[in-house]
């Protein structure tokens, strides 16, 4: 779902105890951790988990994690200490440290137990904020994300750009410059019409959605500048918390060319903010990505840029796109208007060639229904939800760009192309679909 532009304009407090940004409750599968227990050896009894106090739980994560660490400590963390935890309350401030220190190389063998880590992390930061934490303990946990930021791949790239975002939200001293800073060169490279240097990953704790790989570099920046815009806001490093409106060409939105990184965020005069939409060429490569997910980011971004001030310069930038789904559209659409012939000729014919007519006729449907490779160019629609975003964003083009008269007519001509090819092949796949002889 994308944000109404412009976003919101209630600003983003300094999330604690009580608050409605409070960490969700705990899944149905961690809450059976306190009630079932776990048997140290065959014929003993059951010992509840419900002993297991938070405090208990803190003092073996703080052994687990320390210097004298026993050899089975990392699947003691994934097997009982880590689950307990989460299905508690938020942890002390005073275990930051040692979620920090799982993200180390070498930390543990356990990548679920790197990703209850980044969890942890997310959750302090979120509860506590700026005002429980203070530079002091953020610091260091900021500084590591940052790096994994830049440094990594995959999933964990994905994952502190994520902890990063809620840290910035929080108003967690330093985590919107090492987020704005993170994403920058990976904005500056999907700027130039290039994958992002982290590349892709064919296999990830994460899927694509569609076979395509992970490019995490792209997903992260994406996902990230995504979010600012649902939040509905940039929040000042160390500032007050006042609202960013992106139609406002004076603080460096609406997603223009000027800025491939989105700019760095001023802490102290509060005057200077990134640009929360990505560059229009930067969103033109991603969501022609490979990752079903980052694309779908990406076309959601486009679709609130494009209800902004500078719509027909992303029009411009996004035409060779929107004209390259057009064509696939449409050669999706004449395959099942085939198979569609073909089968009413199949119905039509008499019985002495009804054999060979209706075999001609499921090949047709076999092969109209068969997916075909993508244009390059054309949007990256794998994920489901990518196509309603598509048809959205030529819809509000098309409708902006003819209400200004402003002379693109090339990318209204595509709009339209890809709208009517939604249309046609929605009422032709459902006569291929119900072909009897599929």
């Amino acid at each position: 779902m994308t944000s109404p532009w412009p976003p919101s304009s209630e600003p983003l407090t300094t999330l604690g105890p009580g608050t409605r940004h409070c960490p969700p409750v705990p899944s149905a599968y961690l809450q059976s951790w306190l009630v079932r227990g776990d048997k140290e050896k065959p014929g003993e009894a059951e010992a509840s988990s419900l002993n297991s106090s938070t405090e208990v739980l803190e003092r073996e994560l703080a052994e687990l994690t320390g210097e004298e660490a026993p050899k089975t400590a990392s699947k003691d963390l994934l097997g009982r200490t880590l689950p307990r935890l989460a299905a508690h309350g938020v942890p002390g401030r005073d275990t930051l440290s040692s979620f920090v220190g799982l993200l180390a190389d070498g930390a543990t063998a356990e990548r679920y137990a790197m990703r209850y880590a980044y969890y942890f992390i997310q959750r302090i930061a979120e509860h506590y904020g700026w005002d429980g934490l203070g530079r002091g303990e953020a610091g260091k946990a900021i500084e590591t994300l940052s790096s994994e930021c830049r440094e990594r791949t995959g999933a964990r790239q994905i994952l502190a750009t994520r902890v990063l975002f809620a840290a910035a939200r929080a108003g967690v001293f330093g985590a919107a410059e090492a987020l704005d800073a993170g994403t920058c060169s990976a904005l500056q490279q999907l700027s130039m019409g290039k994958v992002p240097n982290s590349g892709k990953k064919k296999s990830s704790i994460f899927s694509s959605g569609g076979g395509g790989g992970t490019d995490s570099a792209t997903r992260a920046a994406m996902g990230a500048r995504r979010r600012m815009m649902t939040a509905g806001a940039w929040r000042q490093q160390g500032g007050g918390g006042s609202a960013v409106d992106i139609n406002d060409n004076n603080n460096g939105g609406g997603g223009a060319e000027r800025n491939a990184g989105g700019g760095n965020v001023d802490a102290t005069s509060g005057g200077s903010t990134s640009s929360v939409v990505p560059p229009a060429s930067a969103l033109a490569t991603a969501v022609a990505s490979t990752d079903a997910i980052a694309a779908r980011h990406a076309l959601s971004i486009a679709l609130a840029a494009a209800q902004g001030p500078d719509f027909e310069s992303l029009a411009r930038v996004l035409e060779p796109g929107l004209a390259a789904a057009a064509r696939d559209l449409e050669a999706g659409h004449a395959a099942l208007a085939a198979a569609e012939a073909a089968a009413v000729a199949a119905a039509a014919t008499n019985d002495s060639d009804k054999k060979a007519a209706t075999a001609t006729a499921d090949k047709a449907a076999a092969a109209a229904l068969k997916p075909r490779p993508r244009d390059k160019e054309a949007p990256n629609t794998d994920d489901p939800a990518a196509q309603a975003l598509l048809a959205r964003l030529c819809g509000v083009l098309r409708s902006r760009l003819l209400s200004a008269e402003a002379g693109t007519t090339g990318c209204a001509l595509a709009c339209e192309r890809v709208l009517a090819a939604f249309l046609q092949t929605s009422a032709r796949g459902r006569a291929v679909l119900l072909h009897p002889n599929l």
